[in-house]
């Protein structure tokens, strides 16, 4: 028991700083850790908030990663209709501007033509 007492105390500092530092995962696996560890010593009540820690944290950061992945793949199918949509209308400004070309070279004849 005397281990299990020593990383209780250690645990406690863990969870803590992983707290005030942020680092989610970090505190996600130590909040299972810490339900382990008061499992072992006995305090099945401790154990259980640690374990509904763990649960609440766990469901945020898959949560969190899925709106990441639903936004990201928002954004690659907005970006590839816009390329297909470029793509699309590529083909028109190759054939206007010879046609264009053509038109004024056409015009600059006439005119030539017309002046003589």
């Amino acid at each position: 028991m005397g281990n299990y007492e020593e990383s209780s105390i250690q645990i406690e500092k863990a969870i803590l700083n992983f707290r005030i530092s942020g680092e989610r995962n970090e505190l996600l696996e130590t909040y299972n850790a810490a339900s382990d560890i008061y499992q072992k010593l006995g305090k099945k009540e401790t154990a259980e908030i640690y374990k509904k820690e763990f649960n609440a944290l766990n469901d945020s950061i898959k949560k969190h990663l899925n709106s990441n992945i639903k936004t990201t793949l928002q954004e690659n199918n907005t970006q590839s209709k816009t390329e297909q949509k470029d793509s699309e209308n590529k083909p028109y400004y190759y054939l206007i501007i010879p046609i264009i070309a053509g038109l004024l070279i056409l015009i600059f004849i006439w005119l030539r033509k017309g002046k003589k």
